[in-house]
């Protein structure tokens, strides 16, 4: 059990790949918060993580806002003391050609994926400067290094979490926190 007690948020967690991960983070001992932007879902899915017999709770948050995430943060240093692990996997595909790709999609993929995964990584990174220890982990993809057709928002969107990532290992590591 390499996680046994440590306190993870998986932003996302609710569906596919964020789900994927709140299960094996929880077969590994981790208590797991699973925050999801549809509350029935992130409920469903936090009971399924605690039947690895660890403490999980789900937290509804559009992670585009800063007050959802203020709340998100805040419940879970009061249900478990502390943020160990962020995995920022939360994302919005809104496919089309960037000619054609209206503001509101181009607005919705970069204010989920990009810069709702920097404002998750900031409130969590405060805790985790405070203990001196965290992991911060950010779901890119290849198509962050080679464009996507169709899909030019998304890629942009991952290729932003690569830099973000790069940044964040090297300003918080002399903090105790790794981002990969």
């Amino acid at each position: 059990m390499r996680l046994k007690d440590k306190v993870a948020i998986v932003t996302g967690g609710g569906r596919g790949i964020g789900r994927d991960i709140a299960l094996a983070y929880a077969r590994e001992g981790a208590h797991v918060v699973v925050n999801e932007i549809d509350p029935e879902t992130a409920k469903a899915t936090s009971a399924d993580v605690a039947k690895a017999g660890v403490r999980s709770i789900g937290v509804a948050t559009d992670v585009s806002k800063a007050s959802d995430i203020a709340r998100l943060v805040m419940t879970v240093v009061q249900e478990f003391g502390r943020v160990d692990i962020l995995v920022n996997n939360a994302m919005k595909i809104v496919p089309g050609k960037l000619e054609a790709l209206p503001e509101a999609a181009w607005d919705t993929t970069m204010n989920i994926g990009l810069k709702g995964a920097f404002m998750v990584s900031q409130a969590c990174a405060k805790h985790m400067i405070a203990q001196k220890s965290g992991v911060i982990v950010n779901i890119a993809s290849i198509a962050g290094l080679f464009p996507y057709n169709w899909a030019g928002a998304y890629s942009v969107v991952k290729a932003g979490l690569i830099m973000l990532t790069k940044l964040q290992a090297m300003e918080w590591a002399p903090h105790g926190i790794r981002a990969n």
